[in-house]
Protein backbone atom coordinates (compact mmCIF):
# COMPACT_ATOMS: atom_id res chain seq x y z
CA UNK A 1 0.00 0.00 0.00
CA UNK A 2 2.82 2.53 1.08
CA UNK A 3 4.79 1.53 -2.75
CA UNK A 4 1.27 2.59 -4.49
CA UNK A 5 0.91 5.89 -2.76
CA UNK A 6 4.86 6.81 -3.10
CA UNK A 7 4.05 6.08 -6.67
CA UNK A 8 1.04 7.89 -7.34
CA UNK A 9 2.86 11.15 -5.26
CA UNK A 10 5.83 10.85 -7.52
CA UNK A 11 3.67 10.29 -11.07
CA UNK A 12 1.23 13.30 -9.76
CA UNK A 13 4.50 15.76 -8.72
CA UNK A 14 6.23 14.18 -11.99
CA UNK A 15 2.64 15.61 -14.03
CA UNK A 16 2.60 18.70 -12.18
CA UNK A 17 6.38 19.92 -13.24
CA UNK A 18 5.50 19.00 -17.16
CA UNK A 19 4.56 22.26 -18.63
CA UNK A 20 3.23 22.74 -22.27
CA UNK A 21 6.11 24.73 -24.15
CA UNK A 22 5.31 27.79 -26.15
CA UNK A 23 5.94 26.43 -29.56
CA UNK A 24 3.24 23.25 -28.34
CA UNK A 25 0.92 26.07 -26.89
CA UNK A 26 1.24 27.90 -30.22
CA UNK A 27 0.32 24.87 -32.51
CA UNK A 28 -2.17 23.82 -29.88
CA UNK A 29 -4.47 27.42 -30.75
CA UNK A 30 -4.31 26.73 -34.41
CA UNK A 31 -7.55 25.65 -35.85
CA UNK A 32 -7.98 22.88 -38.48
CA UNK A 33 -9.30 23.67 -41.77
CA UNK A 34 -12.04 21.89 -43.35
CA UNK A 35 -9.49 21.28 -46.18
CA UNK A 36 -7.07 20.32 -43.26
CA UNK A 37 -9.84 17.96 -41.51
CA UNK A 38 -10.56 16.12 -45.74
CA UNK A 39 -7.02 15.25 -46.37
CA UNK A 40 -7.24 13.25 -43.38
CA UNK A 41 -10.32 11.71 -44.11
CA UNK A 42 -9.31 10.40 -47.61
CA UNK A 43 -8.49 6.68 -47.65
CA UNK A 44 -5.65 5.19 -45.31
CA UNK A 45 -5.96 1.81 -45.94
CA UNK A 46 -2.89 0.50 -47.74
CA UNK A 47 -3.40 -2.89 -46.31
CA UNK A 48 -6.80 -3.20 -48.81
CA UNK A 49 -5.14 -1.48 -51.86
CA UNK A 50 -1.93 -3.98 -51.19
CA UNK A 51 -4.22 -7.01 -51.47
CA UNK A 52 -5.76 -5.72 -54.68
CA UNK A 53 -2.26 -4.89 -55.96
CA UNK A 54 -0.86 -8.52 -54.81
CA UNK A 55 -3.72 -10.04 -56.45
CA UNK A 56 -3.83 -8.35 -59.89
CA UNK A 57 -0.11 -8.46 -59.84
CA UNK A 58 0.30 -11.92 -59.17
CA UNK A 59 3.09 -10.47 -56.25
CA UNK A 60 1.96 -11.89 -53.10
CA UNK A 61 5.49 -10.90 -50.96
CA UNK A 62 4.77 -6.87 -52.10
CA UNK A 63 3.93 -4.04 -49.23
CA UNK A 64 3.07 -1.07 -49.63
CA UNK A 65 2.49 2.15 -48.05
CA UNK A 66 -0.37 4.98 -49.25
CA UNK A 67 0.67 9.09 -48.72
CA UNK A 68 -1.73 11.81 -49.34
CA UNK A 69 -0.07 14.94 -49.48
CA UNK A 70 -1.29 18.66 -50.98
CA UNK A 71 1.17 20.42 -53.11
CA UNK A 72 0.66 24.00 -53.00
CA UNK A 73 2.54 24.96 -56.07
CA UNK A 74 0.19 23.04 -58.45
CA UNK A 75 -2.23 22.82 -56.87
CA UNK A 76 -2.59 18.83 -56.40
CA UNK A 77 -3.37 16.25 -53.76
CA UNK A 78 -1.36 14.13 -54.57
CA UNK A 79 -1.92 10.08 -53.54
CA UNK A 80 0.96 8.10 -53.57
CA UNK A 81 1.21 4.38 -53.49
CA UNK A 82 4.80 3.01 -53.50
CA UNK A 83 5.06 -0.50 -53.40
CA UNK A 84 7.93 -3.10 -52.72
CA UNK A 85 7.63 -6.80 -53.78
CA UNK A 86 9.57 -9.31 -55.62
CA UNK A 87 8.11 -9.91 -59.12
CA UNK A 88 10.05 -8.09 -61.53
CA UNK A 89 7.62 -8.74 -64.15
CA UNK A 90 6.92 -5.19 -66.20
CA UNK A 91 3.17 -6.67 -67.52
CA UNK A 92 2.61 -7.49 -63.57
CA UNK A 93 3.95 -4.89 -62.22
CA UNK A 94 1.64 -2.81 -64.27
CA UNK A 95 -1.37 -5.06 -64.28
CA UNK A 96 -1.33 -4.34 -60.22
CA UNK A 97 -0.63 -0.17 -60.52
CA UNK A 98 -3.81 -0.01 -62.90
CA UNK A 99 -5.94 -2.14 -60.49
CA UNK A 100 -4.59 -0.34 -57.77
CA UNK A 101 -5.10 3.29 -59.18
CA UNK A 102 -8.34 2.63 -60.51
CA UNK A 103 -9.52 1.56 -57.16
CA UNK A 104 -7.95 4.73 -55.74
CA UNK A 105 -9.74 6.45 -58.10
CA UNK A 106 -13.00 4.45 -56.89
CA UNK A 107 -12.78 5.31 -53.37
CA UNK A 108 -11.75 8.59 -53.59
CA UNK A 109 -15.22 9.29 -55.84
CA UNK A 110 -16.96 7.94 -53.70
CA UNK A 111 -15.89 10.10 -50.67
CA UNK A 112 -15.89 13.60 -52.57
CA UNK A 113 -16.36 15.65 -52.07
CA UNK A 114 -18.06 15.08 -48.57
CA UNK A 115 -14.76 14.49 -46.63
CA UNK A 116 -14.03 17.90 -47.11
CA UNK A 117 -17.36 19.41 -45.68
CA UNK A 118 -18.89 20.38 -42.32
CA UNK A 119 -21.13 18.27 -40.59
CA UNK A 120 -23.45 20.71 -40.92
CA UNK A 121 -23.41 21.62 -44.57
CA UNK A 122 -25.86 21.08 -46.62
CA UNK A 123 -25.10 17.60 -48.27
CA UNK A 124 -27.35 17.44 -51.29
CA UNK A 125 -25.50 16.62 -54.36
CA UNK A 126 -28.02 18.87 -56.26
CA UNK A 127 -26.89 22.37 -54.76
CA UNK A 128 -24.78 24.44 -56.58
CA UNK A 129 -22.28 24.30 -53.82
CA UNK A 130 -21.50 21.13 -53.33
CA UNK A 131 -21.59 20.64 -56.88
CA UNK A 132 -18.72 23.25 -57.69
CA UNK A 133 -16.76 22.28 -54.86
CA UNK A 134 -17.16 18.45 -56.08
CA UNK A 135 -16.14 19.80 -59.70
CA UNK A 136 -12.83 21.82 -57.84
CA UNK A 137 -11.77 19.00 -55.86
CA UNK A 138 -11.98 16.48 -58.70
CA UNK A 139 -9.78 18.09 -60.69
CA UNK A 140 -6.81 18.60 -57.70
CA UNK A 141 -6.41 14.51 -57.83
CA UNK A 142 -3.41 12.70 -59.13
CA UNK A 143 -2.76 9.40 -58.24
CA UNK A 144 0.58 7.68 -58.39
CA UNK A 145 1.61 3.95 -58.09
CA UNK A 146 5.50 3.39 -57.75
CA UNK A 147 6.86 -0.31 -57.90
CA UNK A 148 10.22 -1.50 -57.23
CA UNK A 149 11.36 -5.05 -56.70
CA UNK A 150 14.73 -6.00 -54.74
CA UNK A 151 16.97 -5.95 -58.33
CA UNK A 152 15.84 -1.74 -58.34
CA UNK A 153 13.75 -2.60 -61.25
CA UNK A 154 11.16 0.23 -61.09
CA UNK A 155 7.74 1.22 -62.47
CA UNK A 156 5.86 3.91 -61.96
CA UNK A 157 1.97 4.86 -63.60
CA UNK A 158 0.17 8.33 -63.08
CA UNK A 159 -3.75 8.57 -63.36
CA UNK A 160 -5.80 11.68 -62.26
CA UNK A 161 -9.23 11.46 -60.96
CA UNK A 162 -10.91 12.32 -63.95
CA UNK A 163 -8.61 10.50 -66.53
CA UNK A 164 -9.23 6.49 -66.28
CA UNK A 165 -6.27 6.17 -68.36
CA UNK A 166 -3.29 5.22 -66.87
CA UNK A 167 -0.22 7.09 -67.86
CA UNK A 168 3.71 5.12 -67.09
CA UNK A 169 6.56 7.52 -66.34
CA UNK A 170 9.76 6.06 -68.11
CA UNK A 171 12.47 5.90 -64.75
Amino acid sequence: MRFLLAALVIFSAHGAAASTGAHVKELMNQPASLFDIGMQRLPSNADQFGRFYRSASNDESASLSLNWRFQKESNRIIGSMNIFGKNSDEKAMRAGCEYVLNQMRIWVSKSLPKAFMHQGWDWDDSTDKTKALDKELRSMFVFSCSVMDHSQHRFKGVRTLSDPKMIVEEN
